[in-house]
């Protein structure tokens, strides 16, 4: 623990001058790959739209079918903490074989970024669509935005995905439904396609 503490510390101490974070996922069997449950089930495909709900934000949408429906549903969400003590924790769960503690440098996702504006829109997507087609609904729904970047933008989701954390408020709110996500200062990888 010692040395893992000293690796956390360099870790931080490097990105203190940027606005990138750090986050932590702890597996108990380091031959584990880090993969969402979408690719260890089979047969099964993601239907989020009959659980989305729309009171709701992203983070707390996120954490709702996580942890509710993740058993039935597989999902493309991977939990993180920003507290490396929680992956640690999560990592020792094995005595028998070691135990992997990833590390991700990342500049989180805020509530109210267009990434956060797209996510919920992919969630009605009911069969193969064109991606014209499915900027054109968007910007139906917001027109001030510039066609373009929101093109970019869900390129970069479908290419390299991102990760959503929450405000202070939103995992005070999940403790109602998931309290686990409140305790564990909980986040989600959402994993792109290639993943």
């Amino acid at each position: 623990i010692k040395n893992y503490k000293e690796i956390v510390e360099i870790c931080n101490t490097r990105i203190e001058r940027s606005n990138v974070r750090m986050f932590f996922r702890g597996q108990m069997n380091s031959a584990w790959a880090l993969t969402p449950s979408i690719l260890r089930v089979k047969d099964k495909e993601e239907n989020y739209d009959l659980q989305w709900d729309k009171e709701l934000s992203v983070f707390e949408n996120i954490a709702k079918i996580q942890h509710t429906y993740e058993d039935k549903m597989p999902t493309r969400f991977i939990d993180f903490s920003s507290d490396y003590n929680v992956a640690l924790y999560f990592a020792c769960q094995n005595q028998t074989v070691d135990g992997a503690i990833y590390l991700l440098e990342y500049d989180p996702v805020s509530e109210n970024s267009l990434y956060t504006k797209i996510l919920p829109e992919f969630y009605t997507i009911k069969s193969e669509i064109k991606c014209s087609v499915f900027i054109d609904r968007f910007m139906e729904k917001y027109p001030r935005l510039d066609r373009s970047s929101v093109a970019g933008y869900i390129g970069a989701i479908i290419q390299y995905g991102f990760l959503v954390m929450p405000s202070e408020a939103e995992l005070e709110k999940t403790k109602n439904f998931c309290p686990r996500i409140a305790a564990q200062k909980g986040c989600f990888l959402i994993c792109p396609n290639k993943h």
